[in-house]
């Protein structure tokens, strides 16, 4: 008979303490991953993200040499993944006939999860309430 294989310690135990082992590998695995789900979950739905709006506002003038206004709240949602924002409202250009191009009561954003890994934000989909649009060319 030979001894039994010591580098890899699910082998060397019988059939169904190795069924155990896997089990509890995966039932611990699973806790973790809902654990940082709640984690995450709880960390956003702690953050003030209204404080946020200025950074994003000055980022989209920069971007596009218009306005962006967020007069209401602005929350964030996690499943799916999301922002939505209140009293929103986008500049025109100088030469347009009215001040704001885009004017809407509730905005909300559907954001794609895996490119955010990679830095890029993808919008899945955008929803308005009550939008108001001025759109005009030269």
């Amino acid at each position: 008979m030979h001894p039994p294989k010591t580098c890899l310690w699910l082998t060397t135990a019988p059939r169904a303490q190795r069924g155990r082992a896997w089990a509890r590998i995966l039932v611990g695995a699973a806790v973790a991953l809902l654990l940082v789900f709640v984690g995450a979950f709880v960390a956003l739905s702690r953050v003030d993200w209204n404080k946020h709006v200025a950074a994003v506002a000055a980022k989209v003038k920069a971007e596009t040499g218009r306005e962006l206004k967020v007069g209401g709240k602005v929350e964030v949602g996690l499943l799916p993944l999301r922002v939505i924002a209140d009293d929103v409202s986008f500049a025109n250009a100088p030469w347009g006939s009215r001040p704001e191009m885009v004017r809407a009561k509730r905005v909300e954003l559907r954001i794609a999860l895996a490119p955010l890994v990679t830095g890029d934000v993808k919008l899945r989909s955008a929803q308005t309430d009550e939008p108001k649009a001025d759109l005009e060319s030269r």
